[in-house]
């Protein structure tokens, strides 16, 4: 049969979801707890916990509160952190076991958050053919650590809005340094590359020797150090690496990735569900994993060819 899916990469299969309309509002779980007392309520499950308790008007609710002290506390052990987050919060709750479920299930959807995070970085980067692989230091006879920060985020945004760059980037400081620098998977289109690349032998502090680097003369002039260097595709460990490199920012508290515009996490498409269809996952939702060369069809069950490239290519894209 033939059934319309939204199709994923995840590093080895193309993974296929099933398009289906959810009846359930998200935001109406915890709806009818929010801005109510709950010194009389138990809770059997930490999952049926609310988020947003208050004392009064004029206080902050509690999860502001934890919001505000969890990437620090994060560094603590595990009963340091309770203890603190305990001392901060045992006024909002009647008793210390009501207070410790709070706590249990705000540190629970933290962590829910990041592997939501992560599965949505996962398939925004197997979804994208990165060429380059970037690392920006500005130059502080050029700018202050401000206007670079400021600067080169609105280069990338302009080579994202006018020249179609796609890029996933974190912000970072030296270990030894502190200077600040950035960090980038960039897809750059043929010919869109301002300035000139060359190799050069620089000495790199991190491994304390000579290292080759490809440095890019428009960044040099305008921003600082850089190294510019393309990605050999044909090396898959080389390019996993990479991209390992960037998704071990996402568990560091605190740490962001910054986005091109317009990147997707899945194809839209229909499939044949009975005959292109390798293994049937039903947990926690029913899940495709299609084989390499599966069938492509439109939205009449007209054949349009089998998954390459281009078909691939010319699919709609999606980002939810």
């Amino acid at each position: 049969m033939i059934t319309k899916v939204k199709i994923y990469n995840d590093g080895s299969h193309y993974i296929a979801l099933p398009i289906v309309r959810s009846e359930v509002d998200p935001e109406s779980i915890f709806a009818k707890y929010k801005e109510k007392d709950l010194s009389g309520l138990s809770f059997c499950n930490v999952e049926d916990l609310p988020f947003d308790v208050k004392v009064d008007d004029n206080l902050k609710t509690a999860k502001e509160i934890f919001e505000e002290n969890y990437t620090y506390l994060m560094s603590l052990s595990k009963k340091e952190r309770f203890d603190y987050f305990h001392s901060l919060l045992d006024s909002y709750f009647s008793t210390y076991d009501f207070c410790t479920k709070f706590i249990q299930a705000s540190l629970n959807r933290k962590y829910r958050n990041f592997v939501y995070r992560k599965l949505r970085c996962l398939r925004k980067l197997n979804l994208t053919d990165f060429n380059y692989f970037s690392t920006i230091t500005y130059d502080s006879n050029k700018l202050t650590e401000e206007d670079f920060r400021a600067k080169f985020s609105k280069f990338l945004q302009n080579k994202s809005d006018r020249s179609n760059w796609s890029y996933i980037g974190v912000w970072e400081r030296g270990s030894s340094s502190e200077r600040l620098h950035f960090h980038a998977l960039m897809n750059v289109p043929e010919g869109s590359l301002p300035g000139k690349n060359e190799k050069k032998r620089k000495w790199s502090s991190k491994v304390k020797r000579l290292v080759t680097v490809t440095e890019n003369s428009y960044l040099l002039n305008r921003f600082g150090a850089n190294d510019f260097s393309a990605i050999d595709l044909t090396d898959a460990e080389e390019y996993y690496d990479l991209l390992n490199y960037l998704l071990k920012y996402i568990e560091k508290s605190g740490e962001r990735l910054v986005y091109s515009r317009g990147l997707n996490q899945f194809m839209e498409a229909n499939v044949d569900d009975e005959n292109d269809v390798l293994a049937v996952n039903y947990m926690p939702c029913v899940k495709y994993t299609l084989y390499d060369d599966f069938n492509v069809f439109d939205d009449n069950h007209q054949f349009i060819g089998k998954a390459d490239e281009t078909v691939l290519g010319n699919l709609k894209k999606r980002m939810n």
